[in-house]
């Protein structure tokens, strides 16, 4: 999504989906980030602003063949879970850390200190 507006989409029968770089060099399309494209509320795909999906047919044939293989795998059973990515509780924060990290650099501090080093004038 974030550099998809600087790049042209291609699809051809036996390589599959070809990426245009702004150098104009053809490469494999390896990856693409579609979250929030099947629920608005899970993934910046709908408040992106860089690519208009009206004004780029090669993105919406590449979005409407992802949705049709993701639909062939979909089932109801899959679409009544909500994932749990962001639903986990945050860790504690360990207290102290910065006094215990204090502490070992005064020692590595004196430990140094206590280091015959020559005098250079």
């Amino acid at each position: 999504l974030w550099n998809l507006h600087e790049r042209l989409l291609h699809h051809e029968e036996g390589t599959g989906w070809q990426v245009t770089d702004p150098k104009n060099t053809r490469q494999p399309l390896v990856f693409f980030n579609a979250k929030g494209l099947f629920k608005a509320d899970e993934g910046f795909f709908p408040h992106q602003t860089r690519l208009r999906l009206s004004y780029r047919p090669d993105v919406r044939a590449l979005l409407t063949t992802y949705q049709q293989a993701v639909a062939i795998h979909a089932s109801q059973a899959l679409a009544n879970i909500s994932p749990a990515y962001g639903q986990q509780r945050e860790p504690v924060v360990l207290r102290g850390w910065r006094r215990a990290t204090v502490q070992s650099m005064q020692a590595i501090v004196r430990f140094i200190d206590q280091l015959p080093l020559p005098n250079l004038r």
